[in-house]
């Protein structure tokens, strides 16, 4: 287990911005300020290092995969892919976890009415 030390290990946003070479995020929706603040959060705590982290977004943003939507969205699309590569690095997650979950937001989404709050139930994550 890592131990926290606050005075040690904050880390403030614009020293993010300049260990990564990112540029300074503005965030479109919820999820995106989310995948941020959870690098964030591993960098505090020490479970990613700067290095690996530029590493892994690098990769993405200059990966051949699907590139669609507007800039500001395919950077966080790439943001969140290099994070989920990373957990599994780590093995916060594995692959089928991920999965259930990116499955159980998706029927959370069809079964939400437009403009409704969204929320993540039990029933979601169930296999069908």
């Amino acid at each position: 287990m890592t131990t926290v030390n606050p005075k040690r290990d904050q880390i403030s946003l614009s020293q993010l911005i300049v260990e990564t070479g990112a540029p300074l995020p503005t965030f479109r929706a919820p999820w995106q300020a989310q995948a941020f603040a959870i690098v964030v959060a591993l960098r505090q705590t020490g479970r990613l290092n700067p290095v690996e982290w530029a590493d892994a977004l690098g990769h993405e943003i200059h990966s051949d995969g699907p590139k669609g939507g507007s800039t500001e969205d395919q950077y966080f699309l790439d943001w969140l892919r290099a994070l989920e590569l990373v957990v599994m690095r780590h093995g916060m997650a594995d692959e089928s976890s991920l999965e259930r979950y990116r499955r159980g937001w998706e029927r959370a989404i069809q079964r939400t009415p437009h403009g409704a709050p969204l929320s993540l139930e039990q029933q979601d994550l169930e296999p069908k």
